[in-house]
Order: structure tokens, then sequence, then C-alpha cells
């Protein structure tokens, strides 16, 4: 009889160190997973800057073109 409360007090001590260990586990996977969608925010805002810049330099060349055409015209 002994042995039988000792195994069931035992098990029920395993399955609740079981039952922590996934929700900490779990916790970290919903950490994991915040961070994940952080980083795909930040990764996103980065391609927009950067698209943003190209299109800011592509129109500053074409202003310096047109200048320089302008100039060229007035040579003339």
């Amino acid at each position: 009889m002994y042995d039988r409360a000792a195994s069931d007090n035992t098990v029920e001590c395993m399955l609740e160190s079981l039952i922590r260990m996934l929700g900490k586990s779990n916790q970290r996977v919903e950490e994991l997973s915040k961070r994940v969608g952080q980083l795909e925010l930040i990764i996103l805002s980065q391609c927009k800057n950067e698209h943003a810049r190209q299109l800011v330099d592509m129109e500053e060349e074409r202003r310096e073109l047109t200048h320089q055409k302008a100039q060229s015209q007035q040579a003339q």
C-alpha cells in the first residue's frame, strides 16, 4: 500500500513538473513569436526607408541633370 501511494505521489509530482515545463515552453514560444514580429516590422520599415532614399536620390539626379541641361542650353 505504501509503495502505491509513493508511486502515485511521484507520478503526480512529475505531471505537475511537466505542466510547468510546458507552460514555460509556451511562454518562450510566445516571446519568440513577438520578437519575430518586431523584426519583421523593423525589416519592413528599413525597406520602406531604403525605397524612399532611392526615390530622393533619383529626384536629386533628375534635378541635377535638368540644371546641367539648362546651363548647357544657355551656353549655346
